[in-house]
């Protein structure tokens, strides 16, 4: 009984390794043939934070509960994750030999990056709190199929570089090279 009890949770271990090596997103929605087979230049629209829960709450309500300085910071914590996404984005798409071209209307297909939410999380001696940020990313293939993956990163807090715009530009650079991947994935035909 024992050795079987041993060989079952070895196989599980195996499981749980295997998961982790898989890639950081999940399919939603798989476009119907190949989308983007062979593309390699592809249009990315601006990072959109249309809907986006900040901490686990619609912005609006979240917005609402602060005053005017908080909301200025979440929009420039917004813009500040917008430029690193996107500039990581580019770099590791053309380490892997894919333009993206920072005018979306010019290209087909398109990229659609948009947070669903985003919690800069916190530095306090007592109690710190990691950040994470969900994304959603939908992709216009040329005659108009779509498909959608959702990933997200999340970065520790430490007492390091304890603001959140650290742990936020971790999580921007993260998740623009894990599109860039899935990307090259997709445009391979490895997925």
């Amino acid at each position: 009984m024992v050795p079987r009890l041993r060989a079952a949770a070895f196989v599980a271990v195996l499981g749980l390794l295997g998961a982790a090596c898989g890639p950081p997103w999940e399919i939603v929605r798989r476009a119907p043939g190949e989308l983007i087979l062979g593309r390699r230049s592809l249009g990315v629209a601006p990072v959109s934070f249309e809907g986006t829960s900040v901490e686990g709450v619609p912005a609006s309500e979240w917005l609402a509960a602060r005053d005017a300085e908080a909301a200025e910071r979440l929009e420039a914590s917004e813009q500040r994750f917008a430029a690193r996404f996107g500039a990581a984005l580019r770099a590791a798409a053309a380490g892997h030999g894919i333009h993206v071209l920072v005018d979306p209307r010019v290209e087909r297909p398109l990229v659609f990056p948009r947070v669903t939410e985003l919690d800069p999380g916190s530095y306090d001696f007592d109690a710190a709190r990691a950040s994470r940020v969900e994304l959603a990313v939908l992709v216009v293939g040329p005659s108009g199929a779509l498909e959608e993956v959702a990933l997200g990163h999340g970065s520790p807090a430490r007492a390091v570089a304890p603001g959140p715009d650290g742990r936020l530009n971790d999580d921007a650079t993260a998740l623009g090279a894990a599109v860039a991947e899935y990307l090259r994935r997709r445009v391979a035909g490895e997925d």
